[in-house]
């Protein structure tokens, strides 16, 4: 496999994200696809085969954090060998089919969209944070900035959600949280960020 830059949300694209092509959506390689269709039937099978699109990108490439704004270049909504790309109104489009299938969460709607894209459901990677930490015989209670680490010591170096960054370890802590699982203690300052907030798993 191609050597991944990550970034601190995951957002870091190597050469095999940059050149995937979408294998089980042939559609892809086709220049009228990436044009939303007038016709309400149409469009609504064209975004069906649009949310195959982006679910098969994430998982082949692991990327959870998917840029749908200004900062959308490359796969899942551009194919350069055919010069073809959806415009932003279209990337938008898809996006709020994929939250409105259960498929995807906003980050953030204004200023620059932005994704969590569940290649694998919420549930999956809420037990896998639960049952990672419980297996490394921790005490149980974290920080935030202590689950976000990407360092190799840090706690989750060794799970699947190391490296994918910092807004699906907030996603999985607070369906732990929603389900009775872990709680949280210490308040996010306004306007600043979440690593002195505490979690305890239950």
């Amino acid at each position: 496999l191609a050597r991944r830059t990550r970034g601190a949300d995951g957002l870091g694209l190597g050469r095999r994200a940059r050149v995937w092509m979408a294998a089980s959506v042939p559609h892809f390689h086709l220049p009228p696809f990436f044009t939303l269709q007038p016709v309400a039937a149409t469009r609504a099978e064209q975004l069906v085969l649009w949310r195959r699109c982006v679910l098969e990108h994430c998982r082949d490439t692991r990327r959870v954090s998917l840029p749908v704004g200004a900062a959308a270049a490359g796969p899942p909504f551009a194919n350069d060998q055919i010069d073809r790309r959806l415009d932003e109104q279209a990337r938008l489009t898809v996006a709020a089919a994929l939250v409105a299938a259960g498929e995807a969460q906003w980050v953030a709607k204004a200023g620059d969209p932005l994704l969590l894209v569940w290649w694998r459901p919420i549930k999956h990677w809420a037990d896998e944070l639960s049952q990672h930490l419980r297996a490394g015989g921790a005490s149980g209670v974290f920080t935030m900035a202590e689950l976000k680490s990407a360092d190799a010591d840090g706690p989750l170096r060794g799970s699947e959600l190391f490296g994918l960054g910092s807004n699906l370890v907030r996603a999985a802590v607070a369906e732990l949280v929603r389900t009775g699982r872990a709680a949280t203690f210490g308040a996010k300052p306004v306007g600043g960020d979440d690593d002195e907030v505490g979690v305890k798993l239950l």
